[in-house]
């Protein structure tokens, strides 16, 4: 990936203003803004948004059932629709410590797994024995897929296990946590949280407290306040502020960059005086990805986090200043 150009950030995505700035040489450009006029464009999207709202009675059938959109989605798509994120020692190098020979007993789990695009990616590159990898997914069709890769039966090292559970669900006998608690070293969270509804984020995020043990990190990425993908929604999608529906039925929430912080924030189930997480890195990460053959310049904007579990009972400024693994 490429670095901004030398030209302003808030390159138009005209065509001759884009060529100015040279976009179209690369793919992808990184810490690249929208046009100057990309507020406006904005505002008049989102109050189109507004006026167009998807029917109550449709919401509460779409809100009843939301697993069933994306077992639909996984059972149509299988694999082929998301590629294994390459990404990843770019974004979260705190991942690959735990894949090193010596690394020790650890275990990590993608939650909200879908073809198993973190997971598997993991496993190939891993060389501890010891490594437990976790996957995670709601939609039955889902796992299905993880477990019908080569990887899944046979990984070079360590095992994978591959499981039913929704994120947002009460524990109880009935769903009960997919490990123990207190048992991982790190969650992974990445476009998972804007498929549940925000009544569900409170009760996520303690679910994901009682996975991790004291001072696990959580990675989150997810989709930005603004994003093409929300500007670019058509009538009718809009449930509630930055919460839609796409066209085939599955949900996505836009989120702002404190919003995140603020909601892994929420209070210990046992400890209602003490947060969850605490943010050790916050980034909005700001992307213009260019179909060079179109000659058209794409502004994407996601939220990424790296959060540490507080320990039960402690203050968020308790462990601020511990170091990364």
């Amino acid at each position: 990936m490429s670095s901004s150009p030398t030209a302003p950030v808030g390159a138009s995505s005209a065509r001759s203003d884009a060529q100015k700035l040279g976009l179209f040489s690369n793919n992808i450009w990184e810490n690249v803004s929208a046009p100057d006029d990309g507020d406006e464009l904005a505002r008049t999207a989102l109050e189109r948004h507004r006026r167009t709202p998807v029917a109550g009675d449709r919401q509460a059938k779409l809100n009843a059932t939301p697993s069933s959109a994306w077992h639909g989605f996984y059972q149509r798509n299988k694999a082929a629709f998301f590629q294994d994120r390459k990404w990843l020692k770019l974004e979260f190098p705190e991942l690959f410590t735990f894949l090193e020979p010596e690394a020790g007993e650890a275990a990590i789990m993608e939650v909200g797994c879908g073809a198993g695009n973190t997971v598997f990616p993991l496993a190939a590159e891993n060389r501890n024995q010891s490594l437990a990898l976790y996957a995670c997914d709601y939609a039955s069709s889902a796992i299905e897929v993880v477990k019908s890769n080569s990887l899944y039966a046979s990984p070079p090292c360590g095992a994978i296990q591959a499981s039913m559970w929704d994120l947002s669900a009460e524990p109880s006998a009935a769903s009960p946590l997919p490990v123990a608690e207190g048992t991982l070293d790190v969650l992974v969270m990445i476009f998972v949280f804007s498929a549940l509804h925000p009544d569900q984020w409170r009760s996520a995020v303690q679910n994901a407290f009682r996975l991790l043990k004291p001072y696990g990190l959580l990675l989150f990425r997810d989709y930005g306040a603004n994003d093409l993908a929300q500007l670019q929604m058509k009538d009718e999608r809009y449930m509630s502020e930055r919460f839609y529906i796409r066209g085939d039925d599955t949900r996505v929430y836009f989120f702002e960059l404190d919003e995140v912080a603020s909601i892994f924030a929420a209070p210990q189930p046992e400890h209602p005086d003490s947060p969850c997480f605490s943010a050790v890195k916050q980034d909005t990460i700001r992307r213009a990805h260019v179909n060079r053959k179109l000659e058209r310049v794409m502004y994407r904007i996601f939220q990424q986090l790296v959060l540490r579990k507080v320990a039960p009972g402690r203050s968020s400024d308790s462990h601020a200043t511990e170091s990364l693994p």
